[in-house]
């Protein structure tokens, strides 16, 4: 069985053109939001934290920004899908507005990540320990969110491991 390295993983994304470099945390945020309960695939939400984590260990702050809002992007447009439903009561008055509705709040909650992201690579410096600051910092932002926004309550990330192992 061939072992796939954190660098090496990480030099293959740098290869990727633009366009894909940014549908792969797009990808793997929508694929993080398959924890939730609608699912239960909670071992595809932690393998794609883990890669997360690996893929962000080489880039620059920028980079590490973009890379966590696309993902929040992902993760919370999957997550929040459910948004969209009162906007399809009345599809011919109301259905323009959906697709704003998911883009805005999705994008919104997205920047709590990018800057999690963001603080987590300025904090690990060009360290490796990024993986770690990140989980640090991604925990603040979930706390953060929670107060900021007086408490909104779905698409928490540790939601992804409520009926799962852990939970035991």
């Amino acid at each position: 069985m061939a072992r796939i390295h954190p660098s090496g993983l990480a030099a293959r994304y740098a290869t990727f053109p633009r366009f894909a470099r940014g549908l792969v945390p797009l990808g793997l945020g929508a694929l993080a939001a398959l924890g939730h309960e609608d699912w239960g695939m909670q071992f595809v939400a932690v393998m794609v934290a883990l890669v997360l984590m690996f893929l962000i260990v080489p880039t620059n702050r920028r980079c590490a920004t973009w890379f966590g809002w696309l993902g929040g992007l992902g993760y919370f447009g999957v997550t929040l899908r459910w948004l969209i439903e009162p906007f399809l009561v009345d599809p011919g008055r109301h259905g323009w507005m959906a697709p704003f509705a998911m883009f805005l709040m999705a994008g919104g909650l997205a920047l709590f990540w990018a800057l999690a992201f963001w603080a987590a690579r300025w904090i690990a410096g060009k360290q490796i320990s990024v993986m770690l600051w990140l989980s640090v910092t991604l925990a603040a932002a979930e706390l953060a969110r929670g107060h900021v926004l007086s408490g909104f309550p779905w698409g928490l990330v540790s939601y992804t491991l409520i009926g799962s192992v852990g939970d035991v």
